[in-house]
């Protein structure tokens, strides 16, 4: 029998029903499979590590051109606010030598007008001069009659001395040649054959100052101030020379998208700051007060000159037109056909000779006192 408090009997459980077993074939494709994944995520791995090293090493040597290039600006900068210090300076110092030049130009031009009225008063003198000598002659003439030949020969006297005067304080040949010819028809008039000596040397001093050729002062006056007015029209040359900006470096073949980004960027920077190597010295920028500065020095070398040809200043004269080539030889363009016109003008007027040898009157003077001395002892020998 069995008890009722009596637990159950544990009733033997079934075996399980045994699972399918997988095939052989599906295994070796699942583990195939499984290798192929991790062997791809190995390589993509590698992949990402190798692209990663290479762009931090690109980008090393992008933020090291950057750093290059930051220092390059800011050398740059400096020597840029070097240079403006400088030019502020220069322009400050050519402002002030303009206005120098302006005030020593001015003076120079109101010389020259004193020294044009002293000309034009001196030329006055002059025809009053002789037009004194000739009414002194006919006084002469007047109150003593032409028999007089004591008279005759102080008048050709006086005539040799107005021309000697007139030839050696105001450089008048014209003058002294009408004296000296007056004096050779005074001594002709004489009928005398005595003074045949006399007339000789003065035949020969009339030769010697109608052969002379002085400098026509106002006609060189006259083209100076117009070549003065030539070379103010004139731009002396600069020394900057223009720099061909660089060209832009064509993408290669094959380059990724990220390498498209970062080179266009690297030449986005590239065209902000430029950068210049010059082999030789840097030429100086030419400003255009500079440019004023130089003009005026050129004029004003050119009126220096004029002022030296009114005073009869030959060295002067010769030294500022020499400047004047010089300035303009350094600071124009040579191949400028106007520029060449005017260094040929400055060489032309410097050769003109303003004070050339002048011939010698004294001979025939001398030979007349001589001559007359004679005819007072020979004279005073007769008796009265």
């Amino acid at each position: 029998m069995v008890e009722p408090n009596a637990p159950p009997t544990e009733q033997p459980s079934e075996p399980a029903a045994p699972s399918p077993a997988m095939p052989r074939e599906t295994r070796r494709f699942l583990v195939i499979g499984a290798v192929a994944i991790v062997a791809a995520l190995a390589g993509l791995g590698l992949a990402a590590y190798r692209t990663g090293t290479a762009m931090r090493a690109e980008l090393a040597q992008l933020d090291g051109r950057i750093a290059r290039t930051l220092a390059q600006q800011r050398e740059l900068q400096t020597a840029m606010d070097s240079a403006r210090t400088q030019a502020d300076a220069m322009r400050r110092e050519v402002d002030q030598r303009v206005a120098e030049q302006e005030r020593g130009l001015q003076s120079h031009r109101q010389t020259l007008a004193q020294q044009q009225i002293r000309l034009d008063e001196e030329r006055e003198r002059a025809r009053q001069q002789a037009a004194d000598l000739n009414e002194s002659v006919a006084a002469l003439y007047r109150r003593f009659g032409r028999d007089g030949a004591r008279w005759m020969v102080a008048e050709v006297e006086y005539l040799m001395q107005v021309a000697g005067q007139r030839l050696a304080l105001a450089r008048d040949p014209q003058t002294a040649l009408e004296a000296l010819r007056l004096a050779d028809r005074r001594l002709q008039e004489t009928g005398d054959p005595g003074w045949m000596g006399v007339r000789e040397l003065l035949a020969e001093e009339i030769a010697a100052l109608s052969a002379l050729r002085l400098p026509d002062v106002p006609t060189l006056a006259a083209e100076l101030a117009g070549l003065a007015g030539q070379v103010s029209a004139l731009a002396p040359r600069s020394a900057i020379a223009a720099t061909p900006a660089a060209e832009p470096t064509p993408p290669a073949a094959g380059d990724g998208a990220w390498r498209r980004v970062l080179r266009d960027g690297w030449e986005g920077f590239r065209s902000l700051v430029v950068v210049r190597r010059h082999d030789g010295p840097v030429p100086t920028f030419l400003p255009p007060d500079e440019a004023y500065s130089i003009g005026q020095t050129l004029q004003l070398q050119i009126e220096t000159a004029r002022l030296a040809l009114l005073r009869g200043d030959a060295q002067s004269y010769r030294g500022s037109l020499e400047a004047a080539r010089q300035l303009l030889a350094a600071r124009y363009d040579p191949t400028d056909s106007s520029v060449a016109a005017a260094v040929a003008g400055l060489e032309r007027l410097a050769a003109i000779d303003l004070r050339p040898a002048l011939p010698d009157l004294s001979r025939s003077l001398r030979a007349l006192r001589a001559r007359d001395r004679q005819i007072a002892e020979l004279q005073e020998r007769k008796g009265p």
